[in-house]
């Protein structure tokens, strides 16, 4: 009897991968996320944020920004380190904010103040 093996990977936002395998996973098969560290500024904010990527994810990137209901708000396609996202009219609350770049995908939180 073959044996199947099951990995789950929880990841930030609450978000997780699952991949399966003949063999044994090790700890090295791990996925490494390089774009660990996007900052988003001012948070709380009230008209605007601007999102910051690493340098290592260069390229073209996706931020997509959902409510904690998980209604998707916006769907940004970017080329640049830095994106300014207008949220003037969006409703006071907690947000949340998915990069997705070659190197990988993080979610942060920030809060719309008014």
């Amino acid at each position: 009897m073959k044996k199947l093996y099951l990995s789950i990977l929880l990841m930030s936002g609450g978000l997780f991968a699952m991949a399966q395998s003949d063999s044994k996973p090790q700890a090295s098969d791990i996925p490494y996320s390089a774009i660990t560290e996007v900052a988003i500024a001012p948070n709380p904010a009230k008209d605007h944020i601007m999102v910051s990527l690493p340098l290592p994810a260069s390229g073209a990137s996706d931020i997509v920004v959902q409510d904690m209901l998980g209604r998707r708000l916006g769907v940004y396609h970017t080329t640049s380190q830095e994106t300014k996202l207008n949220i003037s009219q969006w409703h006071e609350g907690v947000y949340l904010l998915s990069a997705n770049t070659k190197d990988g995908m993080v979610t942060k939180r920030f809060i719309k103040a008014n």
